[in-house]
């Protein structure tokens, strides 16, 4: 959904994606989605994203309770 991958590289384990080159994303949104906020599945390692990236990228942090809505050029968390 974001302009760009690369920022949650810190949750990935590069091994599984050797050719990756190119960290395009789907430029849906102008921030950057960071999931799993909080849980046990990869909690630790969104929080050291949002550590990295809070004062470079528009982060959209969110639980897996809640999902990103976009509509009318609008984000609303539900």
């Amino acid at each position: 959904m974001s302009p760009n991958i690369a920022y949650i590289a810190l949750a990935d384990n590069s091994d599984k994606a050797d050719n990756l080159s190119d960290y395009t994303g789907l430029n849906q949104l102008t921030g950057y989605p960071v999931p799993h906020l909080n849980s046990a599945f990869l909690g630790k390692e969104m929080n050291e994203i949002i550590k990295c990236y809070q004062d470079k990228l528009e982060l959209i942090p969110i639980t897996d309770e809640q999902v990103i809505l976009f509509e009318n050029d609008t984000i609303t968390i539900i």
